[in-house]
């Protein structure tokens, strides 16, 4: 199931800040636009390299166990690649990162996913000590946002992916555990 899910061209997550910034990402490509301006193949392709080359690397390591798999006939829970979970974790975590920045911009909480509006101050903590190093104690400024946070369906299958390949895991240990009694 990792195989699919590496090999599959899909973003994960989507994210848009007042229209004007777009970013669509997976852990194997990003594409983020400036104001209606592709930066996938401009500013972003060192980065977007290294995650294609990232992607061929997990495709290697899911043949790999795939092909332990078929060998053995059998699924053998030590030869399953994490790979699904791990990456979908790492999307949960980054909504919590999210949150606390939030919260520190704006003295809000909000749980950022789907749509919201978020207004940002000079009059909140991070934001007036960022322009007290920037020489610029006194600028007083707002702005309101129109946020968008949220996954993809490719998400929704890659961590049901990766909580597969636990599953399998645990019970694969559980089986060892009982036959070695």
């Amino acid at each position: 199931m990792t195989l699919i899910v590496v090999s599959l061209p899909f973003q994960w997550w989507y994210t848009s800040i007042g229209g004007m910034i777009q970013v669509q990402d997976s852990p194997f490509f990003v594409s983020m636009s400036f104001a209606k301006v592709n930066l996938s193949y401009t500013l972003l392709l060192p980065v977007n390299i290294i995650l294609i080359s990232f992607r061929i690397s997990e495709i290697f390591t899911s043949l790999v166990y795939l092909f332990n798999a078929i060998t053995r006939h059998s699924l053998n829970g030590q030869k399953v690649s994490m790979f699904s979970l791990y990456a979908s974790i790492f999307y949960l975590v980054d909504i919590v990162i999210f949150m606390i920045l939030v919260y520190f911009t704006s003295n809000n909480v909000v749980i950022p996913l789907g749509s919201f509006h978020e207004r940002i101050s000079s009059g909140s903590p991070i934001v007036s000590s960022f322009l007290s190093f920037l020489g610029q104690p006194n600028l007083e400024f707002g702005a309101n946002f129109v946020i968008q946070n949220y996954p993809l369906p490719m998400f929704y299958f890659a961590l049901a992916t990766g909580i597969f390949s636990l599953m399998t895991r645990i019970l694969h240990s559980d089986e060892e555990k009982n036959n070695d009694r």
